[in-house]
This record gives structure tokens, sequence and C-alpha cells, in this order.
């Protein structure tokens, strides 16, 4: 699976690349984590690694050690400042110092600015010190200029504001894979591999046929980031229509691509400019929709019931007419709102609040739980799963009528809503579809049960090891022990839904790469989660 986007930062997009090419040649990925370039490229030269990623640019006096794929990213250096600090171009760096990972292809750029611009320093970060750290550092005010690359600031800027560009170098940088000196059999597949890969998807328009899909070698899914359809879960790919796509890609001998537009009302938009090939979103079959011409549907797949969903100090709802009056909140443009305009045509006083079309049902209930909405509405399978136990809002009323879900293709693909059908109907056969629906829509994820051993000056049996750890990792002991509470109800054998183990519910991905080899060993477990707490606490 490949998700190539605008704004993600490179080194995962890079693995997201690699897992593509692993499952297109039966690999497995297993990553070894180096704290240093000197120790990536050490390894490789050794055959202890196969691959290096990770934003790696390609040098002359590289290319002389090491192979590189074709070229995967065009870069830019950028000068990262705090966003509150002055700058009135390059002589603003006089007096200061601009820090910079050590052992990266920037120095020489940096050692011309040094000579063009007096009285500037430039200070090498220590070994392990990457360049989201350094960037992190400039906008806390620890230091007061980096350099990285440009997509690697702009991953960055999606998740923190308080740093800025405040000059770009114009020299070019080409980053690639680095494999060892002998492995050019592996560099050909790699290259192979990488020329029909490199597209970014989000802005390709392909009106493919089916026959036109097999022959490229893969196919498109429109979709939307939410907790029923796709996401990332402790770094795994996960949501039910995501793992629906997959199998139909892997039916075909298809590799999937998820491309995720900007908003809900831009799904069908993207679909018929061929942005995507089809959406598999959720979406109910409705009869506006039915009229979007150049769009038809799949066969239904799924049936859900609209609810409103009430916050626990609103007055109940036991019928229509008690909808009366109530200020009922949705997203514009949503199914839900073309269900308040009906009910509305019918009679009923119902007051709309409109949301935007970028908020999902998941983030408009989370609102309701927090009092900022008296009502919304949801399907059964969104709202069950997530809100279920949650004692702050409550199912006030389900509409009578049956809805269904479908997928959407262009009109013109015929032979592709047909390959659709065809597994949708193996999969009501095999099992398939059943049991995805048991493990995203029948499974509580916020169980609040917990034994009870709290007592006085005593939390749980593991104390002892979690004020070991938070302190070596410099947290909080009792942050610690609330974060695994919240995790595994201090469950050592714990298994969640998503294959996430012990205490600290441990993703075996994440487990391997912080060296942790027994996870429901509560000792191994802790030290793994700490570590990981830690790492997050100095990134955010």
């Amino acid at each position: 699976m490949v998700q190539l986007q605008n704004g993600m930062g490179p080194s995962k997009r890079e693995r997201l690349i690699l897992d593509g090419f692993a499952v297109k040649h039966n690999l497995k990925v297993q990553l070894i984590q180096a704290k240093s370039l000197r120790l990536v490229f050490k390894l490789l030269a050794a055959g202890k690694a196969d691959i290096a990623f990770g934003n790696l640019t390609i040098t002359p006096k590289r290319k002389i050690k090491m192979l590189f794929s074709n070229p995967v990213a065009v870069t830019r250096l950028q000068l990262v400042a705090s966003a509150k600090r002055k700058f009135n171009g390059l002589k603003s760096l006089n007096g200061n110092a601009i820090w910079a990972e050590s052992g990266t292809s920037y120095w020489k750029i940096l050692h011309k600015l040094k000579k063009d611009i007096e009285g500037v320093r430039l200070v090498k970060a220590p070994e392990g010190v990457d360049y989201e750290e350094l960037i992190y550092r400039v906008g806390v005010g620890r230091i007061p200029f980096t350099i990285a690359d440009d997509n690697g600031v702009k991953a960055y800027l999606r998740y923190r504001q308080d740093v800025r560009s405040v000059y770009t170098f114009p020299e070019k940088f080409y980053s690639a894979f680095a494999m060892g000196s002998d492995s050019n059999q592996l560099c050909e597949e790699l290259n192979n591999y990488l020329k029909n890969r490199l597209i970014d998807f989000s802005e390709k328009v392909m009106q493919c046929n089916w026959d036109q899909i097999k022959r490229r070698g893969y196919i498109r899914m429109l979709t939307r980031n939410n907790h029923h359809t796709y996401y990332i879960h402790r770094g795994k790919l996960m949501g039910f229509e995501y793992e629906l796509a997959r199998q139909f890609a892997k039916m075909h001998n298809l590799e999937l691509v998820v491309v995720v537009p900007p908003s809900w009302n831009d799904m069908f938009r993207y679909l018929k400019e061929g942005r995507g090939d089809f959406i598999a979103a959720g979406m109910t079959i409705t009869e506006q929709r039915l009229k979007i011409p150049g769009i038809s549907f799949a066969t239904p797949y799924i049936r859900v019931w609209e609810m409103i969903i009430k916050h626990k100090g609103a007055s109940g709802i036991n019928s229509l007419e008690d909808l009366n009056g109530k200020r009922i909140a949705v997203r514009n443009g949503s199914v839900y709102h073309d269900s308040l305009l009906k009910l509305r045509r019918k009679g009923v006083n119902i007051i709309i609040k409109l949301i935007s079309g970028n908020v999902e049902t998941e983030q408009i209930l989370e609102d309701v739980a927090r009092g900022r909405h008296k009502y919304a509405m949801a399907d059964d399978i969104i709202f069950k799963p997530w809100y279920g136990n949650d004692k702050r809002v409550a199912r006030a009323f389900t509409l009578p009528q049956v809805k269904n879900y479908g997928w959407f293709v262009r009109a013109a693909n015929g032979k592709l809503k047909s390959k659709i059908n065809e597994f949708f109907g193996k999969c009501k056969r095999n099992g398939l579809l059943n049991n995805l629906k048991r493990k995203y829509f029948s499974s509580k994820r916020n169980n609040q049960y917990c034994p009870d051993e709290t007592r006085a000056n005593y939390i749980s049996r593991y104390d002892t090891i979690i004020r070991e750890f938070s302190t070596e990792n410099s947290l909080p002991w009792t942050l610690t022990a609330a974060q695994i509470y919240q995790e595994s109800r201090f469950d050592p054998r714990a298994v969640s839904w998503v294959g996430a183990e012990g205490l600290m519910q441990l993703m075996p991905t994440t487990a391997n790469e912080l060296g942790c080899k027994r996870p429901f060993n509560p000792r191994d477990n802790v030290k793994a989660g700490t570590l990981y707490m830690r790492r997050l606490k100095n990134r955010f």
C-alpha cells in the first residue's frame, strides 16, 4: 500500500514506499534504528542492513561508497527560525548560530554561507539529534536557527506553528534510498518499482477503465481519515473501509493507493475528475447521490440506522414530534443534513446547526459529549463502538428508515463496478464482511471496567517498575501509571482488538523498534513504553 500526500514527512513517505515494495515481493520489513548517519552507512557497508531511508541526500562522495535508487524527492534547504523572531534577510544571522545535524550534506552550503555572512557561527548538533528535534528546539527558544529540507519543514508545520522558514537556499538536493555497493539486483528491482509508484496521487488525474487499471498495477481509493474508514493506529494502517479495499486490491493483484480529499464535499468531484477510481468511505446511498451525473454505486454492503444523539443533560426524544424546536448539529452537505431537511418538509420544526464539511462525525459527537451541542446525528455503527459506554452521551431516538452504505464509481467504469459487486458477493459468503463488522463495529472501544486495586499510596502492583523507568525517562511516574490504566487497566496479558500488547499496549512493530522482545513481561513493556513516551514528549 502506498499513500503519498502533500505534507507527509519524508521518512514516513519513504517508509510507506518500502512497505509497498516489500508486499510486492513477499518480504517483511525489519527496522533497525540508527542513531547517526555515520552508523547508517556503516551498517550498509557491513551488510547488516539492506536499504537505508530517511531523506538521504545523494552526493558524489556517498555515491563512491554505496548505491542509490532513483531519486524519490527533490528538496531545497530552508533556514528555520522561531515564529516570533524578526528576520530582515541573511544579515540578521550576524552574531547568531545555526545548528545542523552532524554528518549531513548541508555543511558545504553552510560553510559557504559563513564566508558570505560575517559573524555567523555554525554548530554541529550532538550525534543522534535529528532535524525534527532541532526545529523543536528553535520553536521553544533553545537555539536561534537551524536548517532542514523543505519537505521536512512542511511536515513539521502540520503539527507545530511555533517556527517558520525565513530563507530558502537556491541549490536543489535529491534524496533516495541507499544500499550497499554490491546490491545491484536489489537496486534494480527497487528502481523498477519506483518508476510507476512515485506519483503524487492526490494531484494525478487519470480516468482509467478497469483494463487500464490492471495494466498500471494499482487502484486508487478515495476515503476520509476517521475511526471507521481509514486511520493509523500505533503505526498500523487500519479501518473498516481500508481493510475491505485492501482485500479487493489483493484479489486482483493490484496495489492499493489511498487518496484523502480535502473535505467530504470534495469526494465526488475527485472521483469525476479522475483523481481516484472509487469511493470507499462509509457513504450512504441516497436519492440525491443517485442523481449526480456520471456517478454510479456498487452493491450495498452494510445496513445502518441514523440516530439522534443527545448530551446527558438534554431532554429525551421519544417520537418525531419531540424533535420540534431541537437544535441538531450535523455536517454541512452530509446525509444527516439531507435527512433533517426531509423531516422539515414533513412539518417537523427542527433547527439545523451546520458544521464545516471538514469535520468528522466523531468530532461532532465529542463536542456533544463536552456539552458544546445538545444534539447531533450519527449512524448506529459509528456511535455504538466509540460512545456506547460513554455516560456523557446517549441515544435519544432512532429514525425508522434503514439506510445502506455503498462504494461509488464513475458511471463509465461499468467493469470496475461489476468487479466490486463480485467482491462483495464473495465477502458475504466467506465471512470476511461479518468478521470486519465484528472487529470495527461490535466491540466497544472505551470499556470502563478496571479491577479495584487502588488504595492509599498505592496505584498498582507494578508501582516499583513504573517509578524506575519513569524516573529514567524524566516522566512523572503517576502520569505513566495513568497511561497504563487507560491502556490496559494494569493487565500485563492484555491484547487489544488491533493487536496491541501488554501493560502499555505496544503494537508489535513499535515494540520491535524499541527493542522489546517480551511485550507481555511487565518490566520489558514498561521500559519500552516509557522510552516511547519520552520521545513523544521531546517531539511535541
